[in-house]
């Protein structure tokens, strides 16, 4: 899975790319980079490989004075992994990050070629940068733009973007693929995990399905179909930098596979009445069966059905199978 980062305001940009990357290495990815602006243009650094290869090009050529950049670790999809294929994309006033994929690209980089664009990437990142540059011209509605620009594409997607003559903003999108805006002290950051922005904040947006965002140091604005700016309305997660890290267990999916039972029990309350107090008869359940699917794998099974004696009301159909019943 790829993964995503994005940064404006008054603190220095790279190291914050940097870092949150670090945090979303565990989606895994095989080549990563970051575009950050300075104060005469947009500079793109990015490389196949680790983010330590990343760090490394960044001490022999530093972005200094850098307030806003975007940020991505990619698992390759179109094209393999290189510098040439890793994000960030440019294509004329548009730089943009991307997790997800447009089905209909070739199609896209067809039309695109005919007018004359030439593509240096095998990626379909690169076509959307580039649908997204036809539909911009420098002191036009960026917002109208990416309208317009995802309009044309067909898939998912979640962009990050930076126009070359607009300084200090940060534009975001999403379509299938997630992303979550935050509100920091010294600024305002995107990212496709909220594992990525803890280390800055926990006051947070998810971005909904076609709305708009548009960052500044200053701001985070959305749009709707109705190009009507308005404010998010701001949560604050419970959740820690250490929870989100591997808490002492060798890998992720270990970690995962041991806390199944906190996590069923964590999604399962907060949306029915269904435990009153983690004990006693159910008072109310869907009427519809709620089944958690486990790997069939024993180990695994056996670990998350360690859930059940916390529930005497649960039966079980199939060893790798967990299915709340409305019980006589």
């Amino acid at each position: 899975m790829c993964g995503i980062i994005g940064y404006t305001g008054a603190g220095n940009a790279v190291p914050k790319m940097t870092k949150g990357l670090t945090v979303l290495e565990y989606r895994g990815y095989d080549s990563v980079g970051i575009a950050a602006e300075t104060k005469n243009e947009i500079k793109i650094v990015k490389c196949k490989g680790r983010i330590a290869g990343l760090e490394e090009k960044l001490q022999k050529d530093p972005i200094e004075n850098a307030h806003c950049a975007i940020g991505h670790t990619r698992w390759a999809t179109h094209g393999g992994p290189s510098d040439t294929n890793a994000h960030p994309h440019r294509a004329g006033n548009v730089v943009l990050v991307h997790n997800g994929i447009i089905e209909n690209y070739k199609e896209l980089k067809d039309e695109l070629a005919k007018k004359g664009v030439t593509f240096l990437s095998e990626t379909d990142t690169e076509v959307a940068a580039a649908t997204l540059n036809d539909c911009y011209k420098p002191g036009c509605d960026p917002v109208a733009a990416i309208k317009e620009a995802t309009a044309k594409m067909t898939g998912s997607y979640a962009f990050g973007i930076l126009f070359s003559d607009l300084p200090g903003e940060v534009y975001a999108v999403r379509k299938g693929s997630p992303l979550i805006l935050a509100k920091g002290e010294d600024g305002y950051y995107l990212a496709s995990d909220m594992t990525a922005l803890l280390p800055f904040t926990k006051t947070y947006y998810p971005l909904k399905e076609g709305q708009i965002a548009h960052l500044t140091p200053n701001s985070g604005v959305l749009f709707d179909e109705k190009d009507k700016g308005y404010e998010p309305v701001w949560k604050v997660t419970s959740m820690t930098p250490e929870s989100a890290q591997k808490g002492g267990y060798a890998h992720f999916m270990l970690k995962e596979i041991y806390e199944q039972p906190e996590a069923i029990v964590k999604s399962v309350s907060t949306r029915w009445t269904v435990f009153p107090a983690i004990s006693g008869r159910p008072s109310r359940i869907s009427r519809s069966l709620l089944a958690a699917r486990l790997c069939t794998q024993g180990s695994l099974a056996a670990s998350s059905l360690r859930i059940l004696p916390a529930f005497p009301h649960l039966s079980i159909s199939r060893p790798s199978i967990a299915i709340i019943r409305r019980l006589p």
